[in-house]
């Protein structure tokens, strides 16, 4: 009699149990367990394993594994912002235990220089459990520009001190401006490579150029696209980060792809033909940089420019056209 009662009890708890779980309702077995949840941020711009971050392209990553309870949400944060999150519906095949794998794009120029970032990821069960959370590694906002105007053109000056202003005080860049600059400063020697340009990831100059080279600021000596491919085989030997946008402003410097790639195949902009030392040629790139700063891209700032200053011809982009120079995503 005790047999057939355990045997009843037994198929009545397993019935109910599997109503419970076709409707949706969240059972609590005693061998139930809790959702566990990873969490972790990348950059393509660093060697991986850096903890230093530039650009726009990082991600941040989280797992999330069910267990034996439903998980009816989860979010990503970026410290206090939260850059993404889902609601979970039931589904009567897969319910909600399946595990749950998101890798969400943001912007280190949403961030001050130097600000340490954090990736949290959370989720909530239907019982009303949580967060469960996880946090990633520490990382580090790091963007930097330099922007240097050759003396030798009346604009040299303007130029130097407006895009720094650009970068520093609407880009989240940390930036450094120069007309004394010498083709050292910029890029190091035959025997010791490097120079400004290994800790910078914006590169900017109003200057005198060719095909493969432009001139220094105090106009005495060519940067060769040599010396710049030196320099940045420099940079990656150091583990520094690679440059997100170079804009050589300067004749003939968009009419080969020897600065594109000695630069590391940055999203470039150079100039076919020659290009006047003039305000016309001045406000064109003042109204580049002004859309950049509004989170454009490089092909939305191109267009931005044009159209305020139709009489401006000859410009000529390489690399990745649809990258944001700055950009900083929306919370949610």
């Amino acid at each position: 009699m005790n047999q057939e009662r355990k045997c009843r009890d037994f198929w009545c708890c397993t019935i109910v149990l599997a109503l419970a779980v076709a409707s949706g309702v969240q059972p609590s077995p005693a061998w139930a367990t809790l959702p566990t949840v990873t969490a972790c941020q990348e950059c393509s711009n660093w060697p991986a394993g850096t903890v230093t971050f530039s650009g726009t392209i990082a991600q941040a990553s989280a797992h999330f594994v069910a267990g034996t309870y439903r998980i009816t949400r989860e979010e990503i944060w970026i410290n206090s912002t939260r850059i993404w999150w889902k609601t979970e519906t039931w589904n009567p095949c897969s319910g909600y235990y399946i595990p749950v794998y998101w890798c969400q794009p943001y912007s280190t120029t949403a961030w001050a220089p130097g600000t340490a970032l954090v990736a949290t990821a959370k989720c909530w069960t239907a019982d009303g459990q949580g967060p469960f959370t996880a946090t990633s590694f520490t990382a580090h906002a790091y963007n930097n520009g330099y922007s240097m105007g050759n003396t030798d053109l009346n604009f040299a000056q303007l130029m130097a001190d407006n895009i720094k202003m650009c970068l520093t005080q609407w880009m989240n860049h940390s930036a450094t401006s120069t007309t004394t600059d010498t083709a050292v400063d910029i890029v190091g020697s035959s025997q010791v490579p490097g120079g400004h340009v290994l800790p910078c990831t914006v590169f900017y100059a109003w200057t005198h150029g060719h095909t493969t080279e432009f001139a220094d600021c105090p106009n005495g000596n060519w940067v060769t696209d040599l010396k710049v491919q030196a320099a940045v085989a420099v940079k990656a030997s150091q583990g520094m980060p690679r440059l997100n946008f170079v804009f050589i402003d300067a004749c003939h410097t968009g009419e080969s792809q020897a600065l594109y790639h000695a630069f590391g195949s940055a999203p470039y902009v150079g100039w076919s033909g020659c290009v006047p030392d003039d305000s016309e040629y001045a406000n064109w790139t003042e109204y580049f940089w002004i859309d950049l700063s509004c989170q454009g891209t490089i092909a939305h700032a191109l267009d931005y420019a044009f159209s305020e200053e139709p009489g401006v011809t000859g410009s000529v982009s390489y690399g990745n056209q649809a990258y944001h120079v700055h950009w900083v995503a929306p919370a949610v």
